[in-house]
């Protein structure tokens, strides 16, 4: 019942928002619009829209733009010159105003509508390439003008999981913001966890189960830990253990939406759970992450995907794939797993016994699908962006 107060009154707040927003476009219709650029992300200044914001300030580029954040989290002090925040599902008459003059309104997650023709409105996507089942769950609204995609065999994909008629003009092959932090040298994200020189690092990006947030399950198999594959602590020591005597390192980031009520599993001497909250205080960037990383494990992440280009050796934890009712936008979806398949705990170690010993068998596999989905792969997807926009 409180769920279901909690989104009538998102609702509700909505309509309020675009209350102002009508009124204000009375006054504002006729009027030029103005350097204004509206942005929205997954979790407030991450994926795509976060990326393409740090470049847009490393060019100074809110030196001309205004540039608006709608946010989910509360707004941060300190922004710099001419960056603003207002909360996403708060009324706000300055937020309304914002909506109605930018020229350009650009979302990872909740596509917020124009209310004028002459804006332009562009879906990042907050993932990428991804091929779990969202279709009917996440549609991109006609009001939408441009949706990134990476390339054109990837094209149809993207259309069927976002309700797109294919084929679409609304299609940019421009390469993901994101991305181009796996190109960009920066500071080693290890370093913010741990002081120590791991001979590896392995980095378990698991996908969420079930979301109180998103009020979904998308796995009907119980996870005692709140993790799939490893279901009691006894298995989850003996995986420190292991990690222990090769001097190796697991990094379990969770799932932004996952229901942290269901995590049952803790730090040890050898492995470090990471929650958003967690990360937004250590200061973590999870493509930065990526480079610090020997190796991924994924399941049905999109994450798996954009760890592709830094073609380093990676593996699926399928342990649920027969119990995952969320399901896959592509019938051949074993096509799309270029690496090794995990279903069992001695899998997962005998994945970690192939990097610790440098033994990569899927290494053309990996290449043959980055080089079908991926037109870009380098680091200059920001820049591409910025030049279509016109900035």
């Amino acid at each position: 019942m409180g769920k279901l107060r909690e989104r009538i009154d998102v609702i509700y707040r909505r309509k309020i928002d675009n209350f102002f927003a009508k009124i204000i476009c009375l006054f504002t219709g006729r009027r030029p619009l103005k350097n204004v650029i509206l942005l929205e992300s997954h979790n407030d200044f991450d994926c795509n829209g976060g990326a393409f914001y740090s470049y847009l300030i490393s060019h100074q580029y809110n030196e001309k733009y205004k540039i608006v954040w709608l946010l989910k989290n509360p707004v941060p002090r300190g922004l710099p010159k001419n960056v603003k925040g207002y909360p996403l599902n708060r009324p706000s008459f300055m937020k309304s105003y914002y909506r109605c003059v930018a020229k350009i309104i650009a979302a990872d997650d909740y596509m917020t509508q124009k209310k004028r023709k002459d804006q332009k409105e562009y879906y990042l996507t907050h993932g990428g390439i991804t091929f779990k089942n969202v279709k009917g769950v996440l549609v991109v609204q006609d009001h939408v003008d441009y949706v990134l995609s990476s390339s054109s065999n990837y094209d149809p994909y993207i259309c069927e999981n976002y309700s797109i008629p294919y084929p679409s003009d609304k299609l940019l092959h421009l390469g993901f913001p994101s991305n181009d932090l796996l190109f960009q040298e920066g500071p080693d994200e290890m370093k913010k966890i741990s002081s120590h020189n791991f001979s590896k690092v392995f980095l378990w990006l698991p996908t969420f189960r079930e979301s109180g947030k998103l009020k979904r399950r998308d796995s009907s198999k119980e996870q005692p830990l709140g993790i799939p594959l490893i279901e009691d602590l006894k298995k989850y020591q003996e995986l420190n253990d292991y990690l222990k005597e090769k001097d190796a390192f697991l990094i379990i980031k969770i799932h932004p939406v996952q229901d942290l009520t269901l995590l049952r599993i803790s730090d040890m001497s050898n492995i470090k759970v990471i929650t958003a909250d967690q990360a937004r205080a250590l200061g973590l960037d999870l493509y930065r992450l990526m480079r610090s990383a020997d190796a991924c494990i994924s399941d049905y992440s999109s994450a798996a995907y954009q760890y592709l280009l830094l073609d380093r050796p990676l593996a699926f934890v399928l342990s649920d794939l027969a119990d995952y009712t969320r399901g896959f936008s592509v019938e051949n979806y074993e096509d799309f797993l270029p690496g090794e398949h995990i279903c069992t705990f001695d899998d997962m170690i005998a994945f970690m016994e192939h990097v610790v010993a440098g033994k990569d068998n899927w290494r053309e596999k990996r290449r043959e699908l980055r080089d079908f989905l991926y037109e870009y792969q380098d680091g200059n997807a920001c820049r591409r962006l910025a030049e279509f926009m016109g900035l």
